[in-house]
């Protein structure tokens, strides 16, 4: 089993668009059978080597003024894994906290003069993004997103803290900010199948639990108030600070998908443009940032 992805899935509240609930559940059922493993170093740096170099090598050596397009594809989890629908059973998919790790090794290297994140994601856990924020919070050079497909939910939460964001065809989508808890009452399935579940809590714990359980039995108060509502406030105010949100756009902050000429009016990405375009976009960037270190520098 492996164990921390599937303690990922079960305890994180989710920035997910509804297309990725099914995904997220077949991956849950094969990550908790007992073949599954978790990713071990030497998988991550193969896929590390085979994402960042066309070369067969030991390291990653890049041209001087090197741009680095890093994938962020499929629902994001913060703990990678193997695909197993894949044909090779060795293939990698990566968790963010790994595209986070390619990213900042990447904008450390002098001979890299820019990053590109290449999404079609749907969005995932909360916990996915932690590491990768702050990556790109702290990050010294451009960083253009560019949605190839679909751009939501927790994938609009990283793709607004790049300098940039734009489509690759206009019917990429982009949007579903929000959060959301997916609850399984397997209650009746337990008492169909003669279990009986008895959960007891002393005084002292009185609140343990409580917004889960308040929930089962179908209030759902504490658990919007206290724990989905303060998360999409935060959402909401974090692509607030980082994009020009056109909020007049019904739905923009709520949850509702557009695609890119439509994002585009909602203020949620800059523009459609090729992949070539896009690196050319991440090029010019760095050479703007350089030429105003250049002016400071010598004046």
């Amino acid at each position: 089993m492996n164990t921390a992805l599937v303690n990922e899935l079960l305890t994180s509240r989710m920035m997910l668009a509804g297309c990725g609930i099914d995904q997220l559940e077949s991956i849950l059922k094969h990550e908790s059978a007992a073949s599954a493993r978790p990713l071990s170093d030497a998988d991550i740096e193969q896929w590390a080597l085979s994402v960042l170099s066309d070369r067969e090598s030991s390291s990653v050596e890049y041209a001087d003024g090197s741009v680095v397009v890093l994938p962020l594809t499929g629902v994001m989890t913060k703990y990678g894994r193997y695909d197993w629908m894949s044909d090779s059973l060795r293939f990698v998919v990566p968790g963010v906290d790994d595209i986070a790790d390619a990213l900042y090794l990447a904008d450390a290297d002098s001979k890299v003069k820019a990053t590109v994140l290449l999404i079609n994601s749907p969005g995932g856990t909360v916990s996915s993004w932690i590491r990768i924020e702050e990556v790109l919070r702290q990050r010294k050079k451009p960083c253009v997103a560019l949605v190839d497909g679909m751009c939501a939910s927790a994938a609009v939460y990283v793709a607004s803290l790049c300098d940039k964001i734009y489509a690759l065809n206009k019917i990429c989508q982009i949007g579903s900010i929000g959060v959301m808890a997916h609850i399984v009452d397997t209650r009746q399935a337990e008492k169909k199948a003669g279990y009986k579940i008895i959960d007891v809590y002393p005084p002292e714990s009185k609140y343990k639990n409580a917004s889960l359980r308040e929930a089962m039995d179908g209030d759902l108060k504490t658990l919007i108030d206290e724990e989905l509502s303060p998360l999409a406030r935060n959402f909401q105010q974090m692509v607030r600070e980082h994009r020009p949100v056109n909020e007049k756009v019904e739905g923009v902050l709520e949850g509702k998908v557009f695609y890119a000429s439509d994002a585009i009016n909602a203020g949620l990405i800059d523009g459609i443009c090729s992949l070539s375009e896009g690196i050319a976009i991440a090029e010019k960037l760095a050479k703007e940032k350089a030429d105003i270190i250049n002016y400071i520098t010598n004046n």
